[in-house]
């Protein structure tokens, strides 16, 4: 299983870095490892291209992969949305 960590560089740039997990390490986890990596390569792409959390960018490629409508309170995570073709609702 791999795992990608957060980087940043002198505050300019962010990157991401491979981590080798091994999958007993992870049983007790708060996420779903299936839908983790169902979704990691797509949403990783997404954070970086859009400049948002991976966190965020993960409720994008599976709002995408459902053809689900994205709900949202968070205006960076709604206009990445939009950028990448997803209908996304916006509340205050």
């Amino acid at each position: 299983m791999e795992i990608y960590e957060k980087v940043q560089a002198n505050n300019e740039r962010t990157s991401y870095r491979t981590l080798q997990a091994d999958d007993k390490a992870h049983k007790g986890g708060s996420y779903n490892a299936g839908v983790r990596g169902k979704y990691l390569q797509e949403a990783l792409k997404i954070a970086i291209d859009y400049n948002i959390s991976i966190y965020n960018s993960l409720f994008l490629a599976q709002a995408g992969n459902l053809k689900a409508e994205l709900i949202t309170s968070d205006k960076r995570q709604r206009d990445a949305a939009g950028e990448i073709g997803l209908e996304a609702v916006y509340i205050k």
